[in-house]
């Protein structure tokens, strides 16, 4: 009798580590900037990028798409340097905003947005 119960559950917990995981579209989004950005982010890879960006007016954007795994993690900061300046950070799963974060007249701050796929 023991070793069915033990078959069964064997057998459910086997079913259950089986699963595939979940692609997400990934997008970063840097907008409403007026000045040079400085950008960290995380690619699809899992290395991190750095890169400056130019922002001539809040219309500018900066974007970078890619493919993720429940459970794969995310990163995009940004940085500017001048006192009259803001920034906006976000990132979208499947076209829906799940992490926005902003700064305004606050030079030298890391405006930083994280977290994980999620299940």
């Amino acid at each position: 009798m023991y070793r069915y119960v033990f078959f069964i559950l064997m057998m459910f917990f086997l079913l259950s580590c089986s699963t595939e995981r979940d692609s997400h579209i990934v997008k970063y989004i840097i907008t409403d900037a007026t000045t040079d950005v400085q950008i960290e982010y995380k690619n699809d890879a899992e290395e991190m990028i750095q890169l400056t960006k130019h922002f001539a007016s809040e219309e500018d954007s900066w974007e970078y798409s890619m493919l993720l795994d429940e459970g794969d993690l995310f990163f995009l900061s940004a940085r500017y340097l001048e006192s009259n300046a803001s920034v906006k950070v976000l990132i979208l799963i499947d076209e829906k905003v799940v992490k926005e974060k902003s700064s305004e007249n606050e030079p030298e701050k890391y405006v930083i947005v994280s977290g994980a796929v999620p299940y």
